[in-house]
């Protein structure tokens, strides 16, 4: 059952993400009824695709000729968040480091300020299947066989006001970008 707007913690995170498939037997898909956000963060950087260019020269030919060479990923920084305790995606930061398998395809959602004022003005049913709020979400970036190489415990300090902020780092295969209105059909 989707969480309601207004006891969502999640909903001042401007990117929400959730495991979609994982190794372990967890089939989550992006249109399932009733599939929540289970970790929200303020920033996610990196995410890009680099190729070496490797030359040669065919014969007696006087130019070198160029090719792409086998592409490589980059990792991403999911920062400035918050986990859901007790979820598949809290499992899953924690597998590596337990020993057990790390592979799952993690979508990760941008959602425009709007969605959440739309959201908390006129509470409709969603019908969607997508997890409440990302049925307007600009930009669903899924990463394939993404697993954790670095979690970073929030800092604790009882003198600010500020929410206890985590930050993960993940590296990944490759990725897809899912329009939303396409995933929700």
């Amino acid at each position: 059952m989707p969480r309601s707007h207004a006891s969502d913690p999640l909903r001042s995170f401007r990117f929400q993400a959730y495991i979609v498939r994982s190794a372990t037997g967890y089939q989550g898909s992006l249109n399932s009824p009733g599939i929540n956000a289970e970790a929200g963060f303020k920033s996610v950087t990196g995410g890009e695709i680099t190729s070496d260019t490797a030359q040669y020269r065919e014969g007696t030919d006087t130019w070198t000729k160029k090719y792409p060479g086998p592409p490589q990923t980059s990792s991403i920084t999911l920062a400035r968040g918050m986990i859901i305790r007790e979820t598949d995606f809290m499992a899953w930061v924690l597998a590596a480091a337990e020993g057990r398998e790390p592979y799952v395809d993690l979508a990760v959602a941008m959602l425009p300020r709007e969605a959440w004022a739309r959201a908390s003005s006129s509470p409709a049913a969603n019908t969607t299947g997508l997890p409440d709020g990302w049925q307007d979400a600009s930009r669903i970036v899924l990463y394939h066989d993404a697993f954790v190489t670095r979690y970073k415990l929030p800092d604790l300090d009882s003198s600010t006001s500020d929410v206890a902020n985590q930050e993960i780092e993940v590296e990944y295969t490759y990725f897809d970008l899912i329009d939303p209105s396409a995933a929700a059909a």
